[in-house]
């Protein structure tokens, strides 16, 4: 299974400007090559944010990958591969995170609101051209849909934000394969949140892809994996509808990383 992690920075917070000019805070977070970056940036700012993403995204997938991986910053070292400013204060960049001998490819959308970062590894080749979808939108409390949660899912939901990004996720994957939303469930084991990702279930079966969320300021974002194999594919839906197999119609509002481009 390919697995995910996301990263979303609400760039309007309280806190997030000039957080570049507090010189232990970056000396805590980034390696010298990264300080160097940040020293020489015409937007320090804006890539400091870019960089701690970044490895936020990456430490969610990796410690899928090995459960005993310790989030230590200066421990994801990232390196920039690529980097495109669009108009509108939009950009794109492409960001090598290494933890130890793992690599993982983190990509990063952002503008003049936020930051979003997705991260994914593929501990098996197997499924060497999964996909990775994901989203980031803003939410308010005025707008904020009504929806039912599980006991379950109720245990590690901490206010609108956290209900918010579930919705979201959930509507999209329900529609994808053309269920009731009810039917499926994000649940969290007991324990440290950081240490314990979400994960994904289907009439309290696991549904079989890799699921990250995340949430900042007014901002919530999601990312998960959908296996690219037309078998693959065809039982998920099939376990899905409990019936013969039927093609998943893409979101258009979803964006899509192909593995095998990036």
């Amino acid at each position: 299974m390919l697995v995910v992690g996301n990263d979303v920075i609400d760039l309007r917070e309280a806190g997030v400007a000039g957080k570049s000019r507090d010189r232990r805070f970056v000396s805590r977070v980034f390696t010298e090559q990264e300080q160097a970056l940040l020293a020489s940036s015409e937007r320090p700012d804006r890539d400091l944010w870019i960089l701690w993403a970044a490895k936020e995204a990456a430490y969610k997938a990796i410690a899928k990958i090995h459960a005993s991986a310790i989030f230590s910053w200066r421990k994801f070292q990232t390196t920039l591969s690529e980097f495109k400013n669009f108009s509108d204060e939009r950009f794109y960049a492409r960001i090598r995170t290494v933890y130890q001998a793992d690599e993982i490819k983190v990509v990063v959308f952002g503008d003049a609101d936020k930051i979003h970062a997705i991260g994914w590894g593929n501990p098996s080749e197997t499924n060497s051209h999964a996909r990775v979808y994901f989203k980031a939108e803003r939410w308010n409390e005025k707008t904020h849909p009504q929806h039912s949660f599980t006991d379950r899912e109720r245990k590690s939901i901490r206010g609108g934000n956290s209900e918010m990004v579930r919705y979201s996720l959930k509507q999209t994957l329900a529609k994808r394969v053309k269920i009731n939303p009810c039917r499926l469930e994000i649940i969290r084991p007991p324990g440290n949140p950081r240490l314990k990702a979400p994960s994904l279930e289907l009439d309290y079966k696991p549904f079989g892809i890799d699921i990250s969320l995340s949430h900042h300021g007014c901002w919530v974002a999601w990312a998960y994996s959908w296996p690219a194999a037309e078998v693959e594919r065809d039982q998920i839906v099939a376990i899905a509808t409990g019936s013969s197999p039927v093609y998943p119609s893409t979101d258009a509002n979803t964006n899509t990383l192909f593995k095998k481009m990036l």
